[in-house]
């Protein structure tokens, strides 16, 4: 099964963020993040990755693969909403299993954060 996520600066800040990060094996944690959900309703916790200064974000529309074995709760709980309302649910699946809130340009220091955006 596929299943396409669209993510975009003006309300996916953080999740786009981590999605920039070359490190960062977003698609893999999104599949992680909803096996955990669908199968046992918890969040894996995800550790985040340092956030480089110079990110660009701009707006992805990515495909990710289900197994049909290995995501077979992901899938049935996919079915049981209609298309439109997968990304939406999606996002809060793996928004919630963040360790912390990423926020753009903020991840150790948000003090410092704060005064660079003023």
């Amino acid at each position: 099964m596929k299943i396409r996520l669209s993510l975009t600066a003006s309300r996916d800040i953080p999740l786009l963020t981590l999605y920039h990060v070359p490190e960062f094996d977003f698609k893999g944690w999104i599949k992680n993040s909803l096996r955990a959900f669908a199968e046992t309703d918890r969040a894996v916790k995800i550790l985040l990755p340092d956030i480089p200064d110079n990110l660009k974000l701009k707006k992805v529309i990515l495909s990710i693969t289900l197994d049909e074995q290995k995501d077979r709760a992901v899938i049935k709980w996919l079915e049981t909403m209609k298309k439109e309302e997968w990304c939406p649910r999606i996002r809060c699946v793996l928004q919630y299993c963040l360790e912390e809130p990423c926020i753009f340009y903020c991840y150790k220091d948000p003090a410092a954060a704060i005064a660079k955006w003023r």
